[in-house]
This record gives structure tokens, sequence and C-alpha cells, in this order.
């Protein structure tokens, strides 16, 4: 048996940003998508933190798998979701320095 953090999945359902979590855990936001892109464990001290700030049940937070291919399956969705997310971020990054190289170099109409 086999059992999978579901942070992402409650802290979203919670309306909550990584940021936002981060910020009331006390820890970087490194941490927090570490917790839930990559953690295999995760101390009981730690996870009633998370269960207090997100104001949930520690079952909440676990998800039982009877076997890896469920969990592959979900990490595969964590990874997508991950890059997407980087696209996102790449995509508004060269929206933002588009609209700043406008403004800095305005079309002279005459």
């Amino acid at each position: 048996m086999t059992v999978k953090l579901m942070l992402a999945e409650v802290r979203t359902k919670k309306g909550m940003t990584q940021e936002d979590l981060a910020r009331r855990m006390g820890m970087s936001l490194g941490g927090i998508q570490y917790l839930e892109y990559s953690a295999n464990t995760v101390k009981l001290e730690l996870l009633d933190q998370l269960c207090t700030v997100l104001d949930c049940e520690p079952g909440d937070l676990l998800k039982k798998f009877r076997d890896g291919s469920e969990e592959e399956t979900l990490l595969k969705r964590q990874k997508q979701r991950q890059e997407r997310s980087t696209r996102m971020k790449e995509w508004w990054a060269k929206k933002r320095q588009e609209k700043q190289q406008k403004s800095e170099n305005p079309e002279n109409v005459a």
C-alpha cells in the first residue's frame, strides 16, 4: 500500500495559492513546491501543521493507493500541471516585456 500527500488538491479546494500556503506555514515557496511535487515522506508534525493551516483532517491530505499505477498517473498529472504553469509564467513574462518595450518606444503618429 502506498500513501500520497494530496496537498495541491486540498490547497486549491481551499482557494489558496502555493505562495499563500508558504506564507501561512512559514516556509519558502520552494518548500511547498517540494511537498506538492516531490516529497515521499512527511513528518507528523508537518502534517499536523498543514491540517491546521488548511483547516482539514489528515485523511483529507493523504490518499491510499493499492498499486503504483495510480500514483504514476497522479505524478504525471502533477508534472504536466507544473510544466503548464512554467509555460504560462514564461508567456506572461514575454507579454509584460512586450508591453514595456511598447511603452518605452511609442510609435509616433503624425
